[in-house]
């Protein structure tokens, strides 16, 4: 891509409760507008994916430094259960809008809605709310997080819950 690489940790947030952190190495898209140079009216970006996914996002948040579209994971080529070939990876979003096996990127004037805000009770923006450990249950108010981060994930074997290092 002719696009420097930076690596950094970060964790996915579910809006379903689990968390996950990894090491990704990718571009920034400051970057990416820097080569393809869109139209100073473009405020919004819409990423498509070979699954008929979709997201819209605000361009600036894309600008932010801890936002990378990610071509590796852990050390290693993205597999296909993690977005390859490519994936972005927002750490202040839930994980619906980090939309995985990108096809398409294109600058917009006007915000189109994104997949989860068409067919659910999902925003547009997505940004992870501080201390709502559960902001999707149903009919009740979302539960605060009363200290530390909530977090559990699943590992390879089925039925087996992980818990990673605090951190």
């Amino acid at each position: 891509f002719g696009l420097k690489m930076h690596s950094q940790v970060s964790r996915l947030k579910c809006v379903e409760c689990w968390s996950a952190k990894a090491k990704w190495e990718g571009f920034r898209f400051e970057e990416l507008v820097k080569k393809v140079q869109p139209d100073p009216s473009a405020k919004f970006v819409y990423i498509q994916s070979a699954d008929s996914y979709y997201e819209s996002f605000a361009l600036e948040e894309l600008l932010r430094p801890r936002v990378l579209f990610v071509l590796r994971m852990n050390g290693q080529s993205l597999s296909p259960d993690h977005g390859f070939p490519l994936r972005l990876i927002a750490p202040f979003k839930y994980g619906y809008k980090n939309i995985k096996y990108i096809t398409s990127i294109k600058f917009l004037d006007t915000r189109k809605r994104n997949y989860w805000s068409n067919s659910g009770p999902y925003s547009v923006d997505g940004t992870i709310q501080p201390g709502v450990d559960h902001p999707l249950d149903f009919n009740k108010k979302p539960l605060p997080i009363n200290g530390g981060e909530v977090f559990h994930y699943f590992d390879e074997r089925p039925g087996n819950v992980s818990k990673p290092e605090d951190g």
